[in-house]
């Protein structure tokens, strides 16, 4: 659900469509340990809007907590998927050996 605020702005409630299935990443330039000066005030934005009369940080923090075992739980499966692969990579390498130096003879990897 969305709601327009006074002018040009769009507040969402959640992450639209498209963006909900796509890896979200750290974006370094943007890091407000990087920007900001030492010494200088900041603020966050649910703090300011609770501040104002926003009800639904309670509601967030429990998505939030929701959202960071979930994904501690895909990283750890990630990581044995990975684990697993390697494993069997490295036990059909000596079997693959001859194919893997044609390969790489037309330059390929």
């Amino acid at each position: 659900s969305a709601r327009v605020s006074s002018g040009p702005w769009l507040s969402l409630s959640c992450v639209p469509a498209p963006y909900d299935k796509k890896k979200r990443v750290v974006v370094p330039k943007a890091l407000r340990v990087l920007r900001l000066a030492p010494g200088r005030n900041f603020t966050v934005l649910g703090d300011l809007a609770t501040h104002v009369g926003w009800k639904q940080a309670a509601v967030v923090s429990k998505l939030e907590t929701k959202r960071v075992s979930r994904s501690a739980e895909y990283f750890a499966k990630k990581q044995a998927v990975l684990k697993i692969k390697a494993q069997a990579a490295k036990n059909v390498a000596g079997a693959v050996a001859e194919a893997t130096a044609t390969i790489k003879q037309f330059g390929y990897q």
